[in-house]
């Protein structure tokens, strides 16, 4: 078995085409809560996106590294860390590189594009916080420790008007951006 299959059987999940990048969780909040993982996890940095627990994002990936650690933790069923990076133009990022609060989370699906790409559908679990990275091949493996969550009551008439209100802000900019022709450069992790 080779070192990069190692890593993944060793991290294997214990218990158990519509994207939304707001939040489509629609699964048990109780696992957000108090999902167990490893202290060490394989860490696909993101370039120019962050990724929040319950939300599905769609990511392009680019480099050798990420496509190799994605590919591994659809074939284990394992969780990996995920980073935003400071700068998007790094290509080879380090832990000075990458903002120390991300996201556990899943690989749900590989699509293979047309143009002979690949795209991930990652599910955000839990936050965690990066304490170091102890490996650099063949991908990031990072120290992780898992941070508290706190969940509003479910009748929480305040913290339903303020998410409402996020949403309508959130695709307002979507189509202000829209409209103003603003483009963004895009960088495939």
């Amino acid at each position: 078995m080779r070192k990069d299959d190692d890593i993944f059987s060793s991290l294997q999940h214990r218990g158990g085409a519509n994207i939304s990048v707001i939040a489509d969780f629609e699964g048990n909040e109780e696992m957000l809560l108090h999902t167990e993982v490893p202290e060490v996890l394989p860490i696909l940095p993101l370039r120019g996106m962050v990724l929040f627990p319950g939300v599905l994002l769609p990511v392009s990936i680019g480099r050798k590294q990420s496509e190799r650690l994605i590919r591994l933790a659809v074939k284990h069923d394992s969780y990996i860390g995920i980073c935003c990076q400071k700068e998007a133009g790094v290509d080879e990022p380090g832990f000075d590189d990458l903002h120390t609060v991300g996201t556990v989370g899943k690989v749900m699906r590989i699509l293979e594009m047309p143009d002979h790409t690949l795209t991930a559908i990652l599910q955000g679990v839990r936050r965690m916080r990066l304490k170091e990275i102890v490996n650099h091949e063949p991908f990031l493996e990072g120290r992780v420790e898992l941070l508290q969550e706190e969940m509003p009551k479910k009748n929480d008439r305040e913290f339903a008007a303020l998410i409402e209100s996020v949403k309508e802000t959130t695709v307002s900019l979507f189509k202000n951006q829209e409209t103003a022709g603003t483009t963004q450069t895009i960088y495939p992790i």
